[in-house]
């Protein structure tokens, strides 16, 4: 279950909002971002007055904010924000614990294209995997997709959701979001799944058959993306989050700018002593 939270003014107009979700968080209701959302999309229209004016409003917004998610029935909370805010103090002012995360993201307005900045050896990859013959093409059948996310699943150990990619599809088909797909001899070997708008395009999820053994296809895939997303004049690429290092060490290759951002989280005493033991850091 999600939602959208929207700010009013004093005079009921909207000045900003935010997205919610109820989550199953190693096993307990929390309130969080949007499956698959890279964070909770908070934001507020820009408003005239200096930096005190400005950081106040912030914090008054803030302050709105917690007293609204101290009501909810969830005891768990842990809500990522985007990079652009970096002021929650009225977050640990009222005993939330506030970590930070990392993410990768690629300028692609300016004279350069994006892959003047990529690493050499990724470079190579790009290159070989395109002289082997793989193609990117923009379709693919549901079930030779599942093939290859099934395939993905099994090599790194995680449970396939198929109604994220009956969701992704119908992103897709209504134009907010964009489907890669390489293709080797005919067959679907791997994809990409982009959601964009004007300002960013963030890169949620990919699968890659290991049965080619051509080193490469996702590194062309993720290049034919943010070539395709600079195109229609989009701002950034954003990785969402690189956290794991062997996952860091593949965004890195591509040059983007380390960009942090802030996790939000309370628990309860011993809520929180178990999702620690369970690896959730951020409490």
């Amino acid at each position: 279950e999600s939602w959208s939270l929207a700010f009013l003014d004093e005079n009921g107009r909207p000045m900003g909002g935010l997205n919610l979700a109820r989550v199953k968080l190693r096993g307990f209701s929390t309130l969080s971002q949007p499956m698959y959302h890279p964070h909770c999309s908070m934001f507020l229209t820009p408003l005239p007055g200096g930096m005190v004016a400005q950081q106040s409003r912030q914090k008054k917004v803030l302050e709105t904010l917690i007293n609204h998610l101290s009501m909810a029935s969830e005891r768990t909370i842990c809500l990522p924000f985007p990079p652009e805010w970096t002021d929650l103090q009225p977050f640990i002012w009222k005993g939330y614990r506030c970590t930070v995360k990392y993410t990768y993201r690629i300028q692609c307005q300016g004279a350069n294209a994006p892959e003047e900045g990529f690493e050499g050896t990724l470079k190579g990859h790009i290159r070989k995997a395109k002289d082997s013959g793989i193609e990117v093409v923009a379709s693919a059948s549901r079930e030779a997709l599942m093939a290859v996310w099934n395939e993905t699943a099994n090599d790194q150990g995680f449970a396939v959701n198929e109604h994220a990619i009956d969701a992704l599809f119908e992103a897709v088909e209504k134009g907010g979001a964009q489907l890669r797909v390489a293709k080797y001899e005919e067959r679907t070997i791997g994809f990409a799944f982009t959601v964009f708008d004007e300002h960013r395009c963030y890169y949620l999820l990919g699968g890659l058959s290991r049965s080619t053994k051509i080193r490469g296809a996702l590194p062309t895939l993720l290049t034919d993306a943010i070539a395709s997303y600079r195109q229609t004049g989009g701002e950034v690429f954003d990785f969402e989050g690189s956290m794991m290092p062997g996952v860091e060490r593949f965004f890195r290759s591509f040059g983007g700018d380390l960009t942090p951002y802030f996790v939000v989280a309370k628990a309860p005493l011993v809520m929180r002593q178990l999702l620690r033991f369970k690896g959730r850091t951020e409490f």
